[in-house]
């Protein structure tokens, strides 16, 4: 449903089923990581769209969390790359940087021209 909804960029009805989707993250978190991972990161990118960057920041953390545990550089360099979108949005500048630098160089390592590009 989290996927429907950010599909059709329908950020507040991914906040509205904030508590399910964390819900259901936990319990899927050690059987399937990787989707905890997703569920995470569209929670972020949904309190980011709507203005929360704390919140944002909360879940793109958790969403890096995991995909450290995994081994996941890709989904790393994505959280890196959220997670200095929502530092830059709050005027965080510094700290924005180091995110946006860390998710640079995994684009590079892990051939992402998409993620280079930004």
């Amino acid at each position: 449903m989290l996927e429907q909804l950010s599909g059709a960029a329908d950020w507040r009805g991914v906040a509205a089923q904030e508590r399910a989707a964390r819900v259901v993250a936990a319990a899927v978190r050690t059987l399937m990581p990787g989707k905890a991972a997703s569920v995470y990161c569209t929670l972020g990118i949904a309190y980011q769209k709507l203005g929360n960057f704390n919140k944002a920041i909360q879940y793109h953390g958790q969403h890096l969390e995991i995909a450290k545990e995994l081994g996941d550089r890709a989904g790393k360099g994505k959280a890196y790359g959220n997670l200095g979108i929502a530092y830059k949005s709050q005027g965080a500048f510094s700290k924005a940087i180091q995110y946006h630098a860390q998710h640079l160089a995994i684009a590079k390592e892990v051939g992402d021209r998409a993620g280079e590009a930004p």
